[in-house]
């Protein structure tokens, strides 16, 4: 396998890549200059968003809406535009955090919410649903069934959200942010940054699969598709790992720190970093 350049967009942030989602044929990007911009595969600008005066912490497209967040501890919400038009209008925004939002995960009909005081708020239609202290700043979260996942730097908290209005804690597991769930898998960083950790499902009591090695600095983004892992760091190198061999497939070395990674249905790699970059690779 090999990870060929496709796209190079230059300098299409003032500052760095921050976050980044794609979506239906688009790609989002946001900066550290609080800009959102909307792209096509082939990373040519057809639209920007002046959303916030600080960075652009995470964006998830959601049945033709676009929910962001950053350092105000609220998820706007914005419109996808109208035939023939480039504009995204602001639809609604939603409070309840008291500090920076640092994740926006969806499950089912649900959203959660992650903030730097260690809240989860679950929403249902955009609405305030629940609320969940648990007591640590999220730098990742995951919801599947009725179990929650979050992580910062030292452990993964897994948490029961079953009850409506409790919540219960079922353990922790060695790890670091970012945190990936595929295939009923956990994947996430080691404590030193440099290395993945790779967990089995929960029927399998999070058996530890592995440990995948290869970047030489702390990893900043991971993602995955369809048996591939993603993962980039401070070293620059974006890495392919087939989870079906826990080897590397595939390295890609970009000219400067990679911040965050996303991956499409063609398995198209969008990475965003540094200075700016902000390039697409597509997988072969």
């Amino acid at each position: 396998m090999s990870l060929t350049l496709l796209a190079n967009a230059a300098r299409p942030h003032d500052g760095d890549v921050v976050s980044l989602c794609t979506e239906e044929g688009r790609v989002f990007s946001g900066g550290e200059d609080g800009v959102i911009k909307i792209w096509d595969e082939k990373l040519t600008l057809v639209g920007s968003i002046s959303a916030y005066s600080y960075s652009v912490y995470d964006i998830v497209y959601r049945k033709g809406s676009l929910y962001t967040c950053s350092y105000d501890g609220k998820i706007n919400i914005w419109s996808a535009p109208k035939t023939g038009e480039n504009v995204w209008p602001a639809k609604k925004t939603l409070e309840g955090h008291l500090e920076g939002i640092r994740r926006i995960r969806f499950f089912d009909n649900a959203m959660y919410s992650g903030d730097e005081q260690g809240v989860v708020i679950e929403w249902i239609d955009d609405e305030k649903k629940r609320v969940f202290n648990l007591l640590e700043e999220i730098w990742d979260l995951w919801v599947v069934d009725t179990i929650l996942y979050t992580v910062r730097d030292k452990d993964i908290s897994i948490t029961d959200i079953k009850a409506k209005n409790t919540f219960s804690s079922k353990g922790t597991l060695e790890g670091r942010g970012p945190m990936c769930l595929m295939d009923g898998n956990i994947y996430s960083i080691t404590r030193d940054g440099l290395g993945i950790l790779c967990y089995g499902k929960p029927s399998d009591s999070y058996s530890k699969l592995d440990t995948l090695t290869g970047h030489e600095k702390i990893i900043n983004a991971l993602v995955g598709k369809n048996n591939m892992l993603f993962s980039a760091g401070w070293d620059g190198k974006i890495k392919a790992w087939d989870t079906r061999t826990m080897k590397c497939a595939a390295t890609y070395e970009a000219t400067d720190n990679i911040n965050c990674l996303c991956v499409n249905e063609n398995m198209t790699v969008y990475a965003g970093g540094s200075n700016g970059i902000f390039i697409g690779l597509q997988l072969n």
